[in-house]
């Protein structure tokens, strides 16, 4: 008689173990104001574009140091991608960037959802979160899948 060979359920599921949901929890990267005023706000319009002030509480101006005259175009060239966004905002003497559930190579273009303007104080981080019905998020199972019946 022949031994019955065992299925490990793990790594040969009968139903794929990964499912993808549009949730907009994934932060897609997080902005920090390091400069010398009191305060700080950033805006993410509609389609993506980033705007950031810097100044005296309430009475925030745009800062120049960012982008072209404050402001982010991620549907130009020079801003459309991750890494050209942070790298921008990280040539600022005033703000610093990182990125958090993308990666360098990803399309910055309608990728941030919409936010109202946010203030922040000095050395706070924000975090700018990714449209995840636009920027597709894949789940990747480890394991080969055979035998399945």
């Amino acid at each position: 008689m022949a031994a019955e060979k065992t299925m490990n359920a793990i790594l040969n599921p009968k139903q794929p173990v990964v499912k993808h949901f549009v949730d907009d929890a994934d932060t897609g990267l997080t902005v920090r104001y390091i400069g010398p005023e009191a305060s700080a706000t950033v805006t993410v319009a509609a389609n993506g574009d980033l705007t950031f002030k810097h100044g005296d509480a309430g009475s925030e101006a745009v800062d120049d140091t960012v982008g072209a005259s404050g402001v982010i175009d991620v549907s130009d060239a020079a801003y459309n991608t991750f890494a050209k966004v942070v790298d921008n905002i990280n040539g600022s003497p005033n703000w610093e960037a990182y990125i958090v559930d993308a990666l360098r190579s990803d399309l910055s273009t309608d990728t941030l959802l919409a936010m109202s303007e946010a203030t922040i104080a000095p050395k706070t981080d924000l975090a700018l979160k990714k449209d995840t019905s636009v920027a597709l998020n894949l789940g990747v199972r480890i394991g080969k899948r055979s035998a399945v019946t």
